[in-house]
C-alpha cells in the first residue's frame, strides 16, 4: 500500500493536472469573494453560508474532474492492471490510490475555502471565528467531513465507472440530488426528520455557519458524513475486488 501510495503521489505532484487544478481553486475562491463585496447589509454568516454553497458547485465540480482524469487514464492505460501484476494485492492497490487522491483533493479543497476566508476577512473584515473558538472549531470539523465525504464519493464513483463520462455522470448525479433536496428543504416541503440533504451535503456545508447552529446540528452531520464515507469505501472496495482490469 505504502509503495502504491508514494507512486501515486509523486505521479500527482509531477502532473500539470494538480497545478491546473490549484488555479482553479484560487480563480474560483478570488471569484466567490467577490461576490460578496456589495453585500454590505448581509450577516458574517450568511457570507461565509454563501461561500460554502457555491463550493459544493465549482469547487466539488472540480474536484470531480480532477479525480476523473486520474483514475479513468489508469484504468484505460491498465495501470491499476500493471500494480496487481506487479505483486501488489487488489485491497493495497485500493487503499494506496484512495489515500493519494483523497490527500490531494482535501489540500486542494482547503486552499479554495480558506483563501476565501482571509479574503473577505481582509475586503469585509468578516469575523469568522467570532462565535469562539469551540464553535467555530465543531464548525471547521463539520465542514471537512462533508467535504471529505464528497472526495470519497467521486473516487468511489471513478471505482465503479472507470470511464471519464460514466464517473462525471455518477459524480454530478450526486451533487444534482444534493442539490434538488435542499431545494426541497428550503420551500419547506420537508418537514421533520433528519432533512435529506444532509445526505448528501449541499448546504449542510453552508449550513453550519447559518445563524441557527447547534451541536446537535454538528453531529448529526457529522456522523452521516462517516456513514456515507463507510459505505463509499466499502462499495468501492469490493467493487474493485471483483471488477476485470483486463
Amino acid at each position: 500500500m505504502i509503495d502504491v501510495f508514494k507512486a501515486m503521489c509523486y505521479r500527482i505532484y509531477k502532473s500539470r493536472v494538480v497545478y491546473y487544478a490549484l488555479f482553479f481553486a484560487v480563480a474560483f475562491a478570488v471569484a466567490i469573494s467577490f461576490t460578496a463585496l456589495n453585500q454590505d447589509e448581509v450577516s458574517d454568516n450568511a457570507i461565509i453560508y454563501g461561500i460554502f454553497d457555491n463550493i459544493t458547485i465549482m469547487g466539488m465540480t472540480m474536484i470531480l474532474v480532477f479525480i476523473s482524469i486520474y483514475q479513468c487514464n489508469d484504468f484505460k492505460n491498465k495501470t491499476l492492471y500493471y500494480e496487481v501484476m506487479g505483486g501488489h494485492s487488489r485491497i493495497e492497490v485500493f487503499t494506496g490510490r484512495l489515500t493519494s487522491l483523497t490527500l490531494f483533493s482535501v489540500i486542494i479543497c482547503n486552499i479554495q475555502i480558506w483563501l476565501s476566508i482571509v479574503m473577505l476577512n481582509l475586503w469585509m473584515n468578516v469575523e469568522f471565528f467570532k462565535d469562539g473558538v469551540i464553535i467555530s472549531t465543531l464548525k471547521i470539523i463539520g465542514a471537512e467531513l462533508l467535504v471529505l465525504a464528497y472526495i470519497i464519493y467521486f473516487i468511489t464513483c471513478s471505482f465503479i465507472g472507470k470511464n471519464f463520462i460514466v464517473t462525471l455522470s455518477l459524480g454530478w448525479a450526486g451533487i444534482v440530488i444534493s442539490q434538488l433536496t435542499s431545494l426541497l428543504n428550503r420551500f419547506d416541503i420537508i418537514k421533520s426528520g433528519i432533512k435529506v440533504s444532509y445526505i448528501f451535503g449541499s448546504r449542510v456545508i453552508a449550513f453550519l455557519f447559518a445563524e441557527s447552529f447547534s451541536v446537535s446540528q454538528f453531529l448529526s452531520s457529522s456522523v452521516i458524513s462517516l456513514m456515507i464515507i463507510f459505505i463509499c469505501i466499502l462499495i468501492g472496495k469490493n467493487n474493485f475486488k471483483n471488477s476485470d482490469l483486463h
